[in-house]
């Protein structure tokens, strides 16, 4: 089986189809190399950025430290600038004033001799003190006297130079022939002097400058400038110290020497490089290091970078800048006064311990970003990209088996454009079937699209419809279709399936008719039912009202036990056919229970009374225990259980030869008013379990030689059981062969409203209500004159007076011309039956009581009794003394007050009251309705007996032209010609309203 395509659409995919599931696999991966490739694009472009931030910061760190360098350089170059400065004032003040200057005093100089060359001058007390030294054995040419004063003179400026700067100034002077010295600060230890205690101030002085710098600075002569020399380690001071000297000249020759010194590790200090891998120093003008700061790890590489300077070009105007050397970055700056280099190395160690938080914060940014796109991918691909190729691969897998269904399908499949009809796709059975269509009718595909292009339009949900098409061999094929809107395509289309039901819908049809054949059997079974309750129970009734009106009349005790006998054994009798007839109802599905208040207690006791003589007379214990914790009313049917009652008593009875029997009532849970139980308990012959077993069978006792003994049927157990059932109350049996027997029925009622009792209603005293009842005029109706002849006598022996009709106009003409207190009426009557005939009466006397007499009184029954006004309904055969009690208690409830309007018109005349006229309209609708639906399901009984009950109301008011039409369709419907009674069924209605509303009543 397979597909046909039409119109020009692509063929869909084969059932299996791998190039399919290949190519949303190829997509699948596609769609992962984009997502993941686009992920490491994206990583790529954030660790670019990360580098690039990374750069900038290390570039800008860079930039900072070479800032940091050159404010360095400057403060170098500043205090270089500043010692040259000083020593180029004093330069300038001692070669203007040498020739002038006054010499020492006296006194300093005999001081100066008395200590053997040596003198400690102090101008002032906030200066530090100037140590003088001079060569006693080889004075200066000058002479002591004038250095002594210059000595003086120049601790005043040396004092307020290191006043001013902060920090002791480390500087001397010297005669160029070395006779005379001054230091500052004071020397600790003990200066080196002669045998004879002169100080060798040349000796001295050797201490302070080596002998290379002391030979070029003693032959200095016309040398201007200042000069800075190469650090040496001062002897007297202990310390590592750069000198800045300058030469006083006189008349071209130098007189005088001035030293200013600067620490080393001042300068050292000043470099300032703490870092790991940075390193600091200052090389002197022949490229040798003069002082250095820093990591010493990398001090090896301070010679190639001073080496490297000599290869890069010189410093523009003198400005520091930045060198790359291997991978150390360097700054340098000149010491322009010295001519000296001033180096700063850093490494990429060095930038990564100066940004290193910057940096991991950077690179963790980086980590975060690059995890978050990638857990983005990871999720993207987990719960998109895998279920999307998961789903699109059950969709194929689906669309697959779906194409492999409808191919294979034993029903038909079309898909059916919608708007013109045009078939779109089809499998081979709806084809093969298209193709068996009859070319007489419209092609199939034509029959379904008008069957469902409406719906489609409105509803887009499924849609059944059934199809019924002729096929080229003359046959009619009934097919189910179901349709549902779709889209193929990209095309609003109608997917319809259909299947052949022909062999269905003959079977409907055969179960249709064997349906209505069995409710033909049913109906049947009713009638049969009904009938037989009428034709048993009415002889019957006949037979127990004479037997009971003979045994009144003046009897001999023979004769009167005779009579007593046939009543007992016609009551019996009417037992047993109740029972049948009971039994019957329940299989047949036409038992209902009545839901009304009554009084269970009082029930129990009655049905007590009844059988209290009965067990004396087999001297037996009788008594009835009712609970009193017992609701006063309950809802439910009170015959059925009485019935229940009497059944299980009476059998208990029947089966105690001595001992006690006993009837309980109680509630079987004291916390629950509405479940009750009814027991009877007696001493008789007990059941076996296996006796028990068929216990509740119809038609079966214990064993066989329980009919021979006691007889019976075998009902009353079933009948109690089924109508426990029906009631949903259960029934239990516990027996002992020789003990006796105990039933047990539980029930579930609802509690009732407490009444009033009906005996107290009427206000009367009792002598007024029985001088009523007295006076009452009963008018009895009934077709059958044996019936009819005893009721009257019956009542006549009650002391009640009564008319007698033989059916229901005659009954109405009697109640024109006579008021009557009370309607005693047979319901299966010829002509007008007591339903029309209760409706009448209840219309024109809405007061007067309503009895009515049936041998057969089903729930439906007494249903239409209530509709029809009728207060009670009495089943034949009627007891005397059940007949006085209705009568009595339906005159107290009326108070036997007779209505001003009971002479109203008749209504076979005149207007119609208005109660009546809306009973007959609304009785209409309804028959009118039965009609129609009875026609539809061919069912001529039902039409010909909803025709007859329109043409008897109709006659009761005398309107003959609705009953000749009712007439004229009842024989068509006895002729099975539905179709004419179809036909002319429409003029019946517009006839019976126009007659009805000419029988209206007039205004007022």
């Amino acid at each position: 089986m397979g597909f046909s395509i039409n119109n020009g659409m692509p063929a869909p995919s084969s059932v299996h189809a791998p190039e399919a599931l290949e190519v949303a696999r190829k997509d699948y991966r596609w769609q992962r190399r984009i997502l993941f490739g686009g992920g490491g694009v994206i990583s790529a472009i954030l660790a670019i950025v990360a580098c690039l931030v990374m750069f900038s910061m290390a570039r800008d760190y860079v930039a900072e430290r070479y800032a940091e360098f050159v404010v360095r350089a400057v403060l170098l170059q500043i205090e270089f600038k500043v010692r040259e400065h000083a020593l180029q004032v004093e330069e300038r003040h001692e070669e203007a004033t040498w020739k002038v200057r006054e010499p020492a005093p006296q006194s300093t100089l005999d001081a100066f001799r008395q200590q053997q060359g040596r003198v400690v001058m102090q101008a002032n007390p906030s200066f530090s003190p100037i140590l003088a030294l001079g060569d006693l054995q080889a004075p200066p040419t000058a002479g002591f006297a004038r250095y002594l004063a210059l000595a003086q003179d120049f601790s005043y400026r040396v004092g307020a130079y290191s006043t001013t700067q902060g920090q002791l100034l480390g500087a001397y002077f010297y005669s160029p022939d070395g006779g005379f010295l001054t230091i500052t600060p004071v020397p600790e230890q003990p200066m080196a002097r002669r045998p004879d205690g002169t100080i060798d101030t040349r000796a001295l002085m050797r201490a302070v400058l080596n002998e290379s710098d002391m030979a070029s600075m003693m032959g200095a002569e016309g040398h201007a400038g200042i000069a800075w020399l190469s650090p040496v380690e001062n002897r007297l001071t202990g310390r590592n110290v750069v000198r800045a000297i300058q030469v006083c000249y006189s008349d071209g020759k130098p007189f005088l020497f001035v030293v200013s010194e600067i620490p080393v590790y001042a300068l050292q200090q000043k470099l300032s490089a703490k870092l790991p891998g940075e390193r600091a120093w200052i090389d002197d003008a022949g490229g040798r290091q003069i002082a250095a700061a820093g990591d010493e790890g990398n001090a090896h590489g301070d010679a190639a970078v001073s080496a490297a300077n000599r290869s890069w070009p010189a410093l523009k105007e003198g400005r520091p800048d930045l060198r790359y050397q291997g991978l150390r970055i360097v700054f340098r700056s000149a010491l322009p006064a010295s001519g000296w280099m001033l180096y700063q190395t850093i490494t990429w160690q060095t930038v990564l311990v100066g940004i290193g938080k910057q940096f991991a914060v950077v690179l963790t940014a980086l980590a975060v970003a690059m995890a978050t796109v990638w857990f983005v991918m990871l999720f993207l691909n987990r719960r998109i990209l895998r279920p999307g190729q998961d789903r699109v691969k059950r969709i194929l897998d689906s669309e697959n088996l779906n194409r492999a269904m409808v191919a294979t399908a034993p029903t038909g499949l079309v898909l059916l454009e919608l708007d013109q009809g045009a078939v779109l796709l089809e499998n081979d059975v709806a084809r093969a079937f298209a193709a068996r269509v009859s070319g007489g009718t419209p092609p199939l595909r034509e029959r379904l699209h008008a069957l469902f292009r409406q719906t489609a339009h409105a509803r887009p949900a499924q849609t059944e419809r059934e199809l019924t098409v002729e096929t080229n061999d003359g046959e009619r094929s009934d097919l189910l279709v179901n349709a549902v809107r779709a889209i193929y395509l990209g095309r609003d289309a109608i997917l319809c399936n259909f299947v052949d039901i022909t062999a269905r819908k003959r079977l409907e049809r055969n179960l249709a008719e064997a349906s209505r054949a069995a409710e033909s059997a049913s109906r049947a079974k009713s009638a049969f039912l009904a009938t037989m309750s009428h034709e048993i129970r009415t002889p019957l009734n006949a037979i127990l009202g004479s037997l009971e009106l003979l045994d009144r009349t003046p009897l001999s005790d023979a004769q009167r036990k005779r009579v007593q006998t046939a009543l007992t054994s016609g009551t019996s009798l009417l037992g047993i056919v109740n029972d049948i007839l009971d039994v019957s109802k329940i299989e047949a599905g036409q038992m209902t229970i009545e839901h009304v208040s009554f009084d269970l207690a009082s029930l129990a006791r009655d049905v007590a009374a009844m059988f209290e003589p009965v067990a004396k007379s087999r001297h037996l214990d009788f008594c009835c225990m009712v609970d009193p914790a017992l609701a006063p009313r309950y809802i439910g049917d009170p015959t059925r259980i009485r019935q229940i009652m009497i059944n299980l008593v009476g059998n208990a009875i029947k089966f105690t030869e001595s001992g006690e029997v006993v009837l309980e009532v109680y509630l079987e849970d004291a916390d629950d008013r509405n479940r009750i139980a009814i027991g009877v308990i007696d001493s008789g012959i007990g059941m076996s379990p296996e006796q028990q077993q068929n216990l509740f069978h119809a038609f079966t006792q214990a064993d066989t030689s329980i009919a021979r003994r006691f007889g019976g049927t075998g009902l009353g157990l079933a009948l109690c059981k089924q109508l426990t059932d029906l009631m949903h109350g259960d029934i239990e049996s516990i027996s002992e062969p020789g003990v006796g027997s105990t039933f047990i029925v539980r029930l579930t009622l609802d509690v009732g409203h407490d009444e009033a009792d009906t005996d107290a209603v009427a206000s009367e005293s009792a002598s007024d209500a029985a001088g009523r009842i007295d006076d009452l005029k009963l008018l009895v109706v009934d077709d059958h004159p044996v019936n009819r002849e005893l009721l009257h006598e019956q009542l006549a022996v009650l002391g009640y007076a009564s008319d007698i009709a033989e059916g229901g106009m005659a009954a109405i003409r009697m109640m024109t011309d006579t008021r009557y207190d009370m309607l005693i009426t047979d319901l299966n009557m010829p002509g007008m039956n007591g339903y029309a005939l209760a409706s009448v009466a209840r219309d024109r006397h809405a007061a007067m009581p309503i009895i009515a007499l049936t041998a057969h009184a089903t729930e439906a029954e007494r249903a239409m009794c209530r509709d029809a006004g009728v207060d009670e309904v009495l089943v034949k055969p009627v007891p005397l003394g059940t007949i006085d009690a209705a009568i009595r208690r339906l005159a107290r409830r009326a108070g036997a007050a007779r209505t001003a309007g009971d002479a109203g018109a008749d209504p076979a005349r005149g207007p119609l009251a208005e109660s009546m006229r809306v009973q007959l309209l609304q009785t209409l609708d309804v028959s009118i309705g039965a009609i129609r639906d009875a026609l539809a399901r061919h069912d001529d009984e039902r039409v010909g007996a909803e025709l007859h009950a329109i043409k008897g109301a109709f006659a009761v008011i005398h309107e003959p032209e609705v009953v000749q039409v009712c007439q004229r369709l009842e024989q068509f419907a006895k002729q099975r010609n539905l179709l004419a009674v179809e036909e002319e069924i429409g003029t019946l209605r517009p006839l019976a309203d126009q007659v009805l509303a000419r029988r209206g009543a007039p205004a007022r």
